[in-house]
């Protein structure tokens, strides 16, 4: 163990401003006052420490982590450099494993000791010299275990824009938060951590010397010190992080793999290594039909022809541990304004109405140094990563830096291996497919399967024309184009029967009278498109559809049904539970803020206009 100087300092040197203070009375019966996680504190422990994990709680002070942290601990210990902390947590929680240490010396614990290590309330802050936070972060990376999760919090030097009371008229929380925001500004406004964007200044609320670091510094800190960002959060969640108006940035990093390596590489060929070992990662990983090779390939010979695709990639040695296909794209601003605007996105999203995206890793570290790399290298240009699944939404958010321009709900059933899809329906729903499936009998309806192979294009031609037809007889065009038409077909020819598309028919005398596109993939079958006849609306042909699906799908023995993107009445009767794809926009350009006005309003021609004639920036 190493030495513990008289305020827990390793280096034996006198203790400073910010020790002494920590060691006062009053300091500890203030923070005695306080107990449990902060909302971002909790959403973040929640997400990203397991039940049963190491946990090093570092600056627990007077013990307000220790009882949300210990109940998911296999083994807690609490660390604090003040003396008179350390006394009231024993006090307080006699049981619990608290001890008198240096974050920013270790050494009392082996390397690679803990799943999880938190530093709560901006306690790393108050480390000074800025040497002794390096060397904290230092520490904190050698304890960590490989995948371990390192939570700390910073204070935000620009968070300037105070929020008034929310009680009052709104003239008084106007005018409250008009005077704060003014305090604030003669306070920080000028002060060098807030003008270059990190540093120490005198926290005018505790009096206490503080490292102040805007997200990006943090991040960039993080980054510097061999971490990979895995989430960010605000100290107002779960309201958005902004720059200037979040006081704390909360963050959860993990040790960078010292033989992770990130590279650019063409579109692989078949059989080329690069291409097995993306077909093996698929497997072993498990994904979306849209993150797989067979897919993109067919997406880039029917939508982007001349779009060359550049895979990221990472590899931990030789073995290729992450891929993601991305490509410069180009979409108009409005229907009406034709402008083209250009972004790097998801190579198969856009135009193939591709969901539950991202990079394909084999743990959340890779994903992050896939998106990383990504940044480093396109981040000139707008980057619009669509339709990103659930399991990667943080991961992206916290390494792209942008903003959500769109959530898309894509609802899924999914059963275990000794259950029915059927056990998540209502008792009214099985009753009515019951009554459904009598009365199509009656009707002379049949279901007919077809796989990919011979008799595909024409099974996807029927489903065109009901498709066309559902839509016209609500006055819409449809959304089964041509080029979409072509790339299904490709898609079918390169996918083999248990990894591709297949489609369902029912038919009544020969005629086909409703249809339905789905994917086979792994274990599960993805709903991509419909079409049933005006007419037999009324025998509720798309209710029949999806329960012939489910059934056929149960009796492959996929255990996961997928409607994909769009929300729909008939896909909660049928058991599914709502998830929900997140697109995210790096706006870097014009075009990126373009693109932006596109995404979330619809409308970017009506507000460029707003934007000129009022001279505010949408927002």
């Amino acid at each position: 163990m190493s030495k513990i100087g008289p305020t827990g300092r390793s280096d034996g040197a006198a203790p400073g401003p910010n020790e002494l203070a920590f060691e006062s009375e009053d300091r500890v019966a203030t923070y005695a006052e306080l107990d449990g996680l902060t909302a971002a504190e909790k959403t973040l422990v929640e997400r990203w420490i397991p039940q049963g994990s190491t946990v090093l709680d570092l600056g627990v002070g007077t013990g307000r982590t220790v009882d949300a942290l210990r109940s998911r601990a296999s083994s807690y210990v609490g660390l604090d450099y003040s003396q008179a902390m350390v006394r009231a947590a024993k006090a307080r929680f006699p049981l619990a494993d608290i001890v008198e240490g240096d974050a920013a010396d270790l050494t009392m614990f082996a390397t690679h000791s803990f799943d999880s290590v938190m530093f709560s309330y901006n306690g790393l802050d108050y480390l000074e010299p800025l040497e002794r936070r390096v060397q904290a972060l230092s520490e904190v990376r050698r304890v960590l275990r490989p995948g371990g999760t390192f939570i700390m919090s910073t204070h935000n030097p620009r968070a300037l824009i105070r929020r008034g009371p929310d009680e009052g008229s709104r003239l008084r929380q106007v005018a409250v938060a008009g005077a704060m925001t003014m305090n604030a500004v003669r306070a920080r406004g000028l002060a060098p951590a807030t003008l270059s964007g990190a540093g120490y200044h005198s926290d005018h609320v505790q009096g206490l010397r503080t490292y102040f670091a805007t997200p990006k510094r943090l991040v960039q800190e993080l980054r510097d010190a061999g971490f990979l960002l895995l989430d960010i959060a605000g100290s107002e969640h779960p309201e958005d992080l902004r720059t200037w108006r979040t006081p704390w940035t909360y963050v959860v990093a993990t040790p960078r793999p010292t033989d992770l390596v990130t590279s650019i590489e063409p579109f692989p060929e078949d059989e080329s290594s690069l291409a097995v070992s993306w077909d093996d990662l698929v497997r072993q990983v498990g994904c979306s039909p849209f993150q797989a090779r067979a897919w993109v390939k067919a997406w880039q010979a029917t939508l982007a022809p001349s779009q060359p695709i550049q895979t990221v990639v990472a590899k931990q040695g030789a073995v290729v541990v992450g891929v993601m296909p991305v490509a410069q794209l180009t979409r108009p601003l409005h229907r009406r304004a034709p402008l083209p605007l250009t972004y790097v996105g998801f190579a198969g999203s856009g135009l193939g109405a591709a969901d539950h995206l991202g990079p394909l890793a084999t743990d959340p570290s890779v994903a992050a140094a896939l998106v990383e790399r990504t940044v480093a290298e396109f981040g000139a240009s707008p980057l619009l990563l669509e339709s990103v699944a659930p399991a990667l939404e943080h991961v992206v958010a916290a390494n792209l830096g942008g903003r959500v321009v769109a959530q898309t709900p894509c609802p899924v059933n999914v059963r275990e291996p000794s259950a029915s899809f059927k056990d998540a329906w209502s008792a009214k729903t099985r009753k009515n497919a019951r009554r459904r499936a009598r009365l199509l009998s009656k009707e002379g309806i049949t279901a007919h399967w077809t796989a990919p192979g011979p008799g595909f294009a024409g099974a996807l031609q029927d489903l065109r024309d009901l498709h066309g037809e559902r839509w016209a007889a609500r006055g819409e065009p449809g959304l089964f184009a041509a080029d979409r038409a072509d790339l299904l077909v490709t898609y079918a020819d390169l996918s083999r029967p248990e990894e591709g598309p297949w489609i369902l028919t029912l038919r009544r005398e020969n005629k086909p009278v409703a249809a339905l596109l789905g994917i086979r993939f792994l274990d599960s079958f993805s709903v991509y498109k419909t079409g049933w006849s005006p007419e037999g609306a009324q025998l509720g042909l798309g209710m029949a559809l999806g329960q012939e699906a489910m059934q056929w799908a149960e009796q492959q023995g996929l255990h996961r049904f997928d409607y994909l993107r769009g929300p729909g009445s008939h896909k909660s009767e049928l058991g599914c539970l709502p998830q929900t794809d997140v697109s995210f926009l790096r706006e870097s350009t014009v075009s990126g803020q373009l693109i932006r006005l596109r995404e979330e309003e619809q409308h970017p021609v009506r507000s460029v206009a707003r934007w000129i004639i009022k001279g505010v920036r949408p927002s």
